[in-house]
């Protein structure tokens, strides 16, 4: 029964095991099973669990494609850096959205090579220019944070003050000056720091 099935993937998820009723699981055709068995599959942060996660990148549901790419991102072995990138072109936003988090968690846990964070980190940045949602865009802006040592990262801080400057959504806006000063600062362009202040000093007229 559904629910005999949901405590079994309860009961994996607590042990921190993959067993094999919870690959089992991810592989049912009932969408929310499926989806809440990605997620627990993540959370056992078993490393053998990414290639069954990966394999669900492909599913025609998009709610399993973005929690299989999410739960990618929780085992963050640094083996399924391809399957992220993949997932970043993903035509589904949520997709799209959950393979920056797990990119930034590939980022910040620094399991990708220097060839490999140059890569992706670029998708990111393709994402924050040319993305159709500014969800999508806002995410991306604070991803590149944690690439902030990429080889790349000039051109990363350019992506960002461009976004800054350009970018029509103010939640893109704000993401993107947020991540210039959280993690490219010694590097912002001087018309972004121009910009921070005047901000702020409007900030403080609003608010007098």
């Amino acid at each position: 029964s559904d629910a005999e099935i949901r405590f079994s993937i309860l009961q994996a998820e607590r042990a921190r095991q993959l067993l094999p009723a919870l690959t089992e699981a991810l592989g049912s055709s009932d969408e929310t099973i499926a989806v809440r068995a990605a997620l627990a599959v993540g959370r056992t942060k078993s490393p053998a669990g990414d290639a069954q996660l990966a394999e669900h990148l492909n599913d025609q549901r998009s709610p399993v494609r973005a929690m299989s790419v999410y739960a990618i991102g929780l085992i963050a072995s640094g083996k399924q850096s391809d399957a992220i990138a993949a997932a970043l072109r993903d035509p589904n936003s949520a997709v799209r959205y959950a393979a920056l988090d797990a990119a930034d968690r590939y980022a910040a846990a620094n399991v990708l090579t220097a060839a490999q964070s140059a890569q992706m980190s670029a998708s990111v940045a393709a994402l924050l220019a040319t993305d159709s949602d500014p969800l999508v865009r806002a995410r991306a802006a604070a991803t590149l944070v944690s690439f902030n040592g990429a080889s790349n990262a000039d051109a990363l801080v350019t992506s960002l003050a461009e976004a800054v400057m350009i970018d029509r959504s103010p939640i893109v806006r704000e993401n993107a000056m947020w991540a210039v000063f959280r993690g490219y600062a010694a590097t912002a362009p001087h018309e972004l720091e121009l910009a921070r202040s005047e901000e702020r000093r409007v900030g403080k007229e609003c608010r007098s």
